[in-house]
């Protein structure tokens, strides 16, 4: 038995070079989305937009996003095949990338931002995340998945921290600050970063077309065998029909909640995809560009520091998501999750009290210790319950009302921006996201 238990491990591990491309892949898009984010409030800013339009484009952005998404996750799996559902998206950043380089239409950059891929938030966006957790989650056990899972956040936490620093890096060593131009060579610079976007989403192409047919959606005869839970046998009669579903049942909406349905029953799906929403509210709020702004706002703090301190954050978020596998096997998918997301929450909601950039930095560090540890039990906690010929396109509903709930943040935080509130966006975010923590804990804390 050790030695079973041995090789198993080492093959999961070691063994798929899907595995490594798929994490190669996401931290190549996670070096583009956080260079984006670290300059594209600050960006459109320097276009003339006010506080409340920056809000508006960021909101529109993520409503594209939201809709891409929503769209390329119910075909991925019946009409597109998920290599390609990757390939399409990352074709979306090469061409969204360019379009932000080369214009300054407004009404270009936003049909782009809408109907391109473009990260306002530094987070995933697109429906890369889901596709990519739907075929990790069929290449390993059970069992491995949270580890799996776990450096994979950290894969793209690590390459977000870079992508931050290099930002601000880059935009020191050229010596931008220093010259009486500088506001033409800011936007100069900044359209660099979005050449560097384009050349980013050409990289992640490739790595797309280099998977192999592994990926793709395995035949629906496992699903059947290892469905002992579900107890209502219409269900699983169904599911074990050899006749291939025809479009119609399945790819509609019907039948994505149906598929959701099967796994938690309607009210705690339901309820599970409100406490999600009101989570990536709050996110949306704080993304890291509007905390980009935020700290240029109030401190007038410069592309370089703000990469910096910014980067320290991601840095620091990185290396904690290394231990969220051990406290999940330990306390429990859900615990983990709460446990490690409510201190962030509170410090969140604390963010704007210090008046100086040091306490205020030091706590937006402190807050990504813990910020983003609930990812990876999240994504196993999920992928134990769906049906692996369903789980991409739940995993893209549950991702999709995510982006959507997060697409009125900006505009909230605009408009607070606006009446020369900002710092009231980190209150209500935080108390939206210790709502989601206690909600969490109360309906789903025994699931294991």
């Amino acid at each position: 038995m050790p030695s079973t238990s041995n090789q198993n491990t080492f093959e999961h591990v070691s063994w798929s070079q899907d595995v490594w491309l798929l994490l190669a892949a996401r931290f190549v898009r996670m070096l583009a989305f956080g260079s984006s984010s670290l300059i594209l409030a600050l960006f459109l800013t320097g276009l003339g937009q006010k506080p409340i339009q920056v809000g508006r484009f960021l909101t529109l952005t993520l409503i594209g996003d939201f809709l891409l998404s929503l769209v390329l996750t119910f075909i991925a799996d019946s009409v597109l095949g998920r290599r390609n559902t990757l390939r399409l998206g990352a074709l979306s950043m090469l061409i969204s990338g360019l379009v932000f380089a080369t214009t300054q239409n407004r009404h270009l950059l936003l049909i782009a931002a809408i109907f391109g891929v473009i990260s306002p938030s530094g987070n995933e966006i697109g429906p890369f995340r889901a596709v990519e957790e739907s075929i990790l989650a069929e290449l390993v056990h059970k069992q491995h998945r949270p580890s799996l899972f776990g450096w994979y956040v950290v894969t793209g936490s690590l390459a977000a921290s870079l992508a931050t620093w290099l930002g601000g890096f880059m935009n020191n060593w050229i010596g931008i600050s220093a010259k009486a131009d500088a506001r033409a060579d800011l936007m100069r610079y900044y359209r660099l970063v979005f050449v560097v976007y384009s050349v980013l989403g050409f990289i992640k192409l490739m790595l797309s077309l280099a998977l192999s047919k592994r990926c793709e959606r395995p035949a629906r005869t496992v699903p059947c065998q290892a469905n002992p839970t579900q107890g209502h046998s219409d269900s699983v009669a169904n599911e074990c029909d050899p006749l291939l579903p025809s479009p119609d049942s399945t790819n509609t909406p019907a039948a994505e909640i149906q598929a959701a349905e099967e796994t938690f029953g309607r009210s705690r799906f339901v309820g599970l995809c409100v406490l999600f929403a009101i989570d990536s509210l709050g996110s949306g709020m704080v993304s890291q560009t509007l905390q980009s702004w935020f700290l240029s706002r109030k401190f007038h703090v410069e592309l370089p520091s703000l990469g910096a301190i910014l980067s320290a954050a991601l840095l620091v978020s990185s290396f904690s998501n290394l231990f969220s596998a051990r406290l999940a096997k330990h306390l429990g998918l859900v615990p983990t999750m709460v446990l490690t997301h409510m201190p962030s929450s509170i410090i969140l909601a604390l963010t704007p009290l210090p008046t100086s950039l040091t306490a205020t930095s030091a706590l937006i560090i402190a807050r990504a210790a813990t910020s983003s540890m609930d990812q990876a039990p999240r994504s196993a906690f999920l992928s134990a319950f769906v049906p692996s010929h369903h789980r991409t396109r739940v995993l893209g509903l549950v991702n999709t009302v995510k982006t959507l709930a997060q697409s009125g943040g900006p505009t909230l935080t605009g408009w607070l921006t606006d009446k020369r509130s900002m710092g009231w966006a980190f209150h209500v975010a935080g108390a939206l996201k210790t709502a989601y923590d206690l909600g969490l804990l109360a309906a789903f804390s025994a699931v294991k």
